[in-house]
């Protein structure tokens, strides 16, 4: 059984697991190590941190939410028409072990960071998802979630060295 929890205390252990994560899913989709920031981002108290955890207590997958503002600096490059909201979250990884593949544990993984947003005072949140995985990525946020979300626009070329079309989608917590 998986359970999913906020990451409140940033223990170099639990950073060292989240980073192994990381660099596994960069070398099986061909993506090098994208790890600039990374350890800043995650250590920051003003980013969300959600860790799902297998049987043993081992973190098996998580999310990095990083203040809008802050991701509208880094992905300028990227997104352009990326707007500043300071009433927002985004999504910047969502990352899952293998064995764990399944539609429920990245649902979950955002439904706490919502809730970890809203203690904060924060009731929107947004991210960059392949575009082949939107739209049933969109109906599982609405259904369990309960958010209004929509897709914004899609965004061609380099994104993180990837040749694939993505979606930029934002959610307001109802």
């Amino acid at each position: 059984m998986v359970s999913i929890k906020a990451l409140n205390s940033r223990e170099p252990d639990k950073i060292s697991q989240i980073f192994d994560i990381h660099k596994q899913y960069c070398s099986e989709n061909g993506n090098g190590e994208l790890t600039v920031g990374l350890k800043e981002d995650l250590e920051d108290t003003r980013s969300i941190v959600i860790v799902a955890n297998n049987e043993k207590g081992e973190i098996c997958g998580y999310l990095l939410a990083i203040e809008h503002n802050h991701a509208c600096e880094l992905f300028k490059d990227f997104d352009p028409l990326l707007q500043e909201d300071p009433k927002r979250y985004y999504v910047d990884l969502l990352e899952i072990v293998e064995e764990l593949k399944n539609p429920k544990v990245p649902i979950n993984l955002i439904l706490s960071m919502v809730q970890e947003a809203a203690k904060r005072g924060i009731f929107g949140f947004s991210m960059h998802i392949r575009a082949s995985l939107s739209e049933k990525f969109m109906h599982l946020i609405r259904k369990r979630i309960h958010t209004n979300v929509r897709q914004v626009r899609k965004v061609s070329g380099n994104w993180y060295g990837s040749a694939e079309e993505f979606v930029y989608i934002e959610g307001t917590i109802k």
